[in-house]
């Protein structure tokens, strides 16, 4: 009996902390539609643009990205009326102050970009897997990746490993307890997070973005004309999964 009372407190002691960190994530107000002001029209070098360092420190079981994770974040870049600052996931200087050990920025109150999944951006893995504030996260099993939802866990969509001519991806938004206001974008592949900021430059240039007031989307993107690059809508299927 006592061993059963002292599991039963250490449960509620675990779920009491994975409230609190919950709790401490501050849901940004206008949901991804504020991307536009906080970043594209941003005062010169307020927002950080990050990058996934190829190499360098990281959080353990944060690996270098690749050449083709790197590409993604060009287009959100060429949005800016303003020059941002630049920089890569190591940087524990200037201006982000990175905690190399968990990937967390010493930043306040700063719209910081990112665009990777966590196993190899610091920053996103802070976010899924340290301070585990990000609505969705992403999960990984031998056959399959998932995204799944912060307040409960359940699977949102899941994949394949092996897909090809298609692949998901999030697009999400969440404010630190510090004020930095963090914007995700990543896929399971690197298409998917080249598909994620084809979706943003497009929604910027028909002027959707002001309706997407979601903390996060889900979208699924088709290699529609087998090209074997990531096209834009109307070139490429978007289909838009989830979002809350």
């Amino acid at each position: 009996m006592r061993g059963r009372a002292l599991l039963l407190v250490g449960v509620g002691l675990l779920l009491v902390l994975i409230a609190a960190s919950i709790a401490s994530a501050v849901t940004t107000p206008g949901g991804i539609s504020s991307y536009y002001a906080a970043v594209i029209q941003a005062p010169t070098r307020t927002a950080i643009f990050v990058y996934p360092a190829i190499s360098g420190p990281k959080p353990p079981g944060v690996s270098g990205a690749t050449y083709f994770d790197r590409i993604a974040i060009g287009t959100l870049i060429g949005l800016e009326i303003n020059p941002q600052y630049q920089t890569q996931d190591t940087n524990s200087g200037s201006p982000l102050f990175i905690n190399t050990a968990t990937g967390q920025p010493g930043t306040t109150n700063t719209p910081i970009v990112a665009v990777g999944r966590p196993t190899i951006h610091a920053v996103v893995y802070w976010l899924e897997k340290k301070s585990m504030i990000s609505p969705v996260y992403y999960a990984e099993d031998r056959f399959r990746y998932y995204f799944k939802k912060r307040i409960d866990g359940s699977t949102i969509i899941s994949q394949s490993k092996t897909a090809l001519s298609y692949d998901h991806f999030v697009i999400y938004t969440v404010t630190d307890s510090a004020g930095n206001t963090y914007y995700v974008f990543y896929g399971f592949s690197f298409k998917g997070s080249s598909a994620a900021t084809q979706l943003l430059k497009y929604w910027v240039g028909t002027g959707q973005l002001s309706s997407r007031t979601s903390s996060y989307e889900v979208w699924k993107w088709v290699d529609t004309n087998r090209n074997f690059r990531v096209d834009p809508p109307g070139v490429d299927t978007y289909t838009q999964i989830a979002s809350g």
